[in-house]
């Protein structure tokens, strides 16, 4: 964006509106290519849902979040799998250990994304997913129910195993 910063605007802005009418529009007038919307436990959106209106319940019947309203935007050159990997290191750097689903399944999914990253496969992102929705039945605390929400939404919209 050009003109990145601190926003507070009413729900019901599109993230359109976001992009073009506060930031001025992307940098270099590169392609939009994705979002993620609420920081670390959010969710991403693609270029589809652009003008889609910004607000709890509305993203809630997309299966979206707002969360804390962050809004992070990508460019054509952005890597939605490396954002997503750096989340995912974020989760297992601030685990506290106490529950195993969390201890384990944080690292797992680091393993997960080395293995999409070196094959490509894209069974193994059905079985990242997989791993994040077992750990947000079976985590103690929030933390470790987080992952589910990025991951779910990257595998929704982008296409993880191209590593893009």
């Amino acid at each position: 964006m050009k003109y990145p910063g601190f926003f507070e605007v009413e729900t019901g802005l599109t993230v359109r509106d976001l992009i073009e009418g506060f930031c001025g529009g992307m940098l270099d007038d590169k392609p939009f290519k994705a979002a993620l919307l609420g920081g670390a436990a959010g969710t991403f959106i693609d270029k589809s849902m652009l003008d889609m209106r910004l607000g709890y319940d509305l993203l809630r019947e997309q299966g979206l979040t707002l969360g804390s309203g962050a809004v992070v935007v990508l460019d054509e050159h952005d890597s939605v799998f490396g954002m997503l990997d750096n989340i995912l290191h974020f989760f297992s750097h601030v685990s506290c250990g106490k529950c195993v689903p969390c201890r384990i399944g944080t690292k797992q999914l680091l393993l997960l994304m080395d293995e999409i990253h070196q094959s490509g496969n894209p069974e193994k992102v059905k079985e990242l997913v997989a791993e994040t929705e077992y750990m947000a039945l079976s985590s103690l605390c929030p933390l470790g129910q987080s992952p589910v929400l990025p991951v779910r939404s990257a595998a929704r919209f982008f296409n993880l195993a191209s590593c893009e």
